[in-house]
C-alpha cells in the first residue's frame, strides 16, 4: 500500500488504493509524500514514468490545486469577518 493520496477517481481508474497521511494538507509537510512526488515529476520528465504512476502524480496535482483553493477561500473568508487585514498586492 502506498502513502501517497490518491483522488478518489484516479484510485478507481488506476487501481491505486492509498491511505492518508496524517498531516493535515496531503503532500503539505510530509518528507515521504514531497520525496515520492519528486521522483514521480524525475519520471515523467525522464520518460520512464508508468501508466498508474501517471494517474497518481495527476491525482497529485489535483489535490494540490483542490488545496490552494481551499486555501483562498478560507482566506477570503477570515478577510470577509474582518479576522485578517487585505493583502497588499
Amino acid at each position: 500500500m502506498c502513502r501517497a493520496v490518491v483522488a478518489d477517481r484516479a484510485r478507481r481508474s488506476s487501481g491505486l488504493w492509498c491511505r492518508r497521511p496524517s498531516s493535515d494538507e496531503p503532500g503539505e509537510g510530509d518528507a515521504y509524500s514531497r520525496s515520492h512526488l519528486s521522483t514521480l515529476l524525475d519520471r515523467q520528465q525522464a520518460g520512464t514514468i508508468t501508466e498508474p504512476e501517471r494517474a497518481e502524480l495527476a491525482a497529485l496535482f489535483q489535490l494540490y490545486q483542490e488545496g490552494l483553493l481551499r486555501k483562498a477561500h478560507a482566506l477570503a473568508e477570515a478577510m470577509r469577518r474582518g479576522l485578517r487585514d487585505p493583502l497588499n498586492p
